[in-house]
């Protein structure tokens, strides 16, 4: 298996995300993405359901999906889906995360 490159590369995380008091969630897809990686790509632009970061850690990747998850502001669990998923390729969405 190739070593990754934490400042040079392309990540596809899945996150399980699920309403607070309930064990269960749904699975929301998105990739962290670096500059790097970016401009080593000229074709890709900026793909949706991408987060760019400076380099790509575990951490980082952690933070980000909390500090998304935390930012929405949504009355009940069907808003919240509504908006996260402009952000991350719901489970259930017929769409695919592109290439």
């Amino acid at each position: 298996m190739p070593r990754l490159n934490p400042g040079n590369c392309r990540i596809t995380v899945t996150a399980r995300v699920g309403p607070v008091g309930d064990d269960a969630g749904d699975d929301f897809m998105l990739r962290f993405v670096t500059p790097r990686w970016l401009a080593g790509h000229p074709g890709a632009g900026s793909p949706p359901y991408s987060v760019l970061v400076p380099r790509v850690s575990w951490d980082v990747i952690e933070h980000r999906v909390a500090d998304m998850v935390s930012g929405i502001d949504a009355a009940d669990w069907e808003q919240f889906v509504e908006r996260f998923s402009e952000m991350a390729l719901w489970e259930f969405s017929p769409d695919e995360l592109p290439d």
